[in-house]
């Protein structure tokens, strides 16, 4: 088949033969008259029924009627079908397109040839690049009549037009997005076409303005898969398009105090991204991206509040894929920059699912118990029937253990801003404050000090690695610093939960450690 771009003046050949079509579907409908239009045809039903209530012959005389003009129709219609396929083999595009659209003005709508036809008629418009008409085609067919054979690439032209509309449609709403928004959007293209690939079909880099894709397109690709249902668990294994929006009460148990922000713009600025590190900025900047597109696509109204915004379901839908989204980002940027020189099989990271825990919303309360870090404040969760002053573990497993006390719901909802229905919420109990890790606090500060100094160490061998490698012809001995974190790392897993900041902070700082004596973390120029 010949390319779009190979055709001699396409945009005027296509404009060309848009009238064209025009003028022959006018014609055909105007000369024959014995092809009433839907309208017409239940009309006429009505009105010979309400005419001739008790004349069972004419109702009968009616039905053959109709039965003669749907033969005729289906009849005239598979000639020029016929004609149409013969054209389309003989690469006359134009030709085909003419006889698909006379095929169609005489078959009547919702049946299983007029799908046929306009599948047939999509994929020529799908082959222009006439997405928006390839669409409205699309929408007019049954897919129960689609041919078994010919689902897969029916399926496929639909999510790939959804795509390249959304891309054509990047400079408007581009245009009318903030300049914060605008330092995203290439974090969210780098996702989409993580997504493409997975599902074996990446974007044609010639595509025009991909460099500009907005964010719609993730709405517009969201539509798309949702509604085509192919290959969904590749492309969207992160995300479950049929899964409940986060509640009220999750959405409170974030890090931010919804009534405190009266407006999304405020959070940009007044938001503490180092709150919760990565896990706050990740979700700040979703929610922000989040906004700006509900704006353009019409989801949300302008300044809407925190309060406002967590009401709309569509709008939660949104924000949840953004933010998985992002995360699916970091980790990729994570795996790139750590283990593309060794070539280590990227399967690992690009089939990994986001798990609950690392995303933004607090742990609620369980069946079994849980601690929640806040802080200063430690907190355990359980549904279980525990009585005020028992003495508890947690569900690691590691003998720690806690005295439940009283004064805790107040302290659930200052943090939290949620109120919790578990039964050590309502009789007000909380955890005992002595120490439960088995280790003393001048130790626990040797252990902070330690990582700390090592983190320096570590940072500058780092940024200086790719001057040291190319002057000296050696690799940054880091050995001192591997054997000290090394046993400050077992000292961590001996007294701290694995969930502990010190314990995670002291294993990423070994990590690095460790790629010093691998080769530089930059990439030599």
């Amino acid at each position: 088949m010949t390319s779009p771009a190979s055709l001699d003046n396409p945009v005027k050949q296509l404009i060309e033969w848009k009238h064209e079509v025009e003028k022959k579907v006018c014609d055909i409908l105007n000369t024959i008259e014995l092809i009433p239009s839907q309208n017409e045809r239940i009309q006429l039903v009505m009105d010979k029924l309400f005419d001739e209530k008790n004349n069972v012959s004419k109702s009968i005389i009616l039905y053959d009627i109709l039965n003669k003009i749907q033969l005729k129709d289906q009849a005239t219609g598979k000639w020029f079908q016929d004609l149409g396929l013969k054209f389309y083999e003989n690469n006359s595009k134009l030709a085909a397109l003419i006889n698909f659209t006379q095929a169609i003005a005489y078959t009547l709508p919702n049946t299983e040839f007029s799908s046929v036809l306009y599948n047939n008629r999509s994929q020529i418009l799908y082959e222009y690049g006439m997405f928006e008409s390839c669409l409205e085609d699309i929408e007019r067919i049954t897919v129960l009549h689609v041919p078994h054979q010919y689902k897969g690439a029916f399926f496929h032209r639909k999510a790939t037009c959804h795509r390249k509309m959304a891309s054509r449609l990047s400079t408007k709403v581009g245009n009318r997005s903030s300049e914060y928004t605008k330092s995203h959007t290439k974090d969210v293209i780098e996702a989409i076409q993580h997504n493409d690939k997975l599902l074996g079909d990446p974007i044609d880099k010639g595509d025009d303005n991909i460099d500009d894709i907005s964010l719609l397109t993730v709405r517009t690709i969201i539509k798309a898969y949702k509604e085509c249902g192919s290959k969904i668990d590749k492309l969207m294994s992160t995300y479950d398009i049929n899964a409940k929006p986060p509640t009220e009460n999750e959405l409170l148990k974030s890090d931010h105090d919804p009534n405190k922000y009266s407006s999304i713009h405020m959070l940009s600025s007044e938001y503490n991204p180092t709150k919760n590190k990565d896990n706050s900025k990740y979700f700040a900047q979703s929610l922000i991206i989040a906004y700006h597109m509900g704006v353009s696509i019409g989801l949300v109204k302008h300044n809407e509040t925190l309060s406002e915004l967590k009401k709309f379901d569509k709008f939660m839908y949104l924000f949840g894929f953004i933010e998985r989204t992002m995360r699916i980002i970091i980790s990729n940027r994570v795996y790139h920059r750590y283990f593309d020189r060794s070539k280590v099989s990227k399967d690992v990271v690009l089939n990994s699912k986001i798990i609950p825990g690392t995303m933004h919303f607090k742990q609620q309360c369980y069946t079994d118990i849980k601690r929640v870090n806040q802080g200063e404040y430690q907190l355990i969760y359980t549904l279980n029937g525990i009585k005020n002053g028992q003495t508890i573990g947690d569900n690691f497993l590691y003998n720690f253990y806690e005295k439940c006390l009283q004064v805790r719901r107040g302290i659930v909802k200052l943090i939290f801003n949620f109120c919790c229905n578990c039964e050590a919420c309502i009789n007000d109990w909380s955890i005992d404050h002595s120490e439960p890790t088995g280790i003393n606090k001048n130790d626990l500060e040797k252990i902070k000090d330690g990582i700390s100094e090592a983190e320096k160490r570590i940072m500058i061998a780092s940024n200086a690695a790719n001057n040291y490698l190319r002057k000296n012809e050696k690799i940054c001995d880091a050995t001192t610093d591997i054997n000290n974190l090394i046993e400050i790392v077992g000292k961590c897993q001996k007294y701290l939960k694995p969930t502990s900041e010190i314990f995670i902070r002291a294993k990423s700082t070994l990590a690095l450690a460790l790629d010093l004596t691998q080769g530089p973390i930059l990439i030599p120029e």
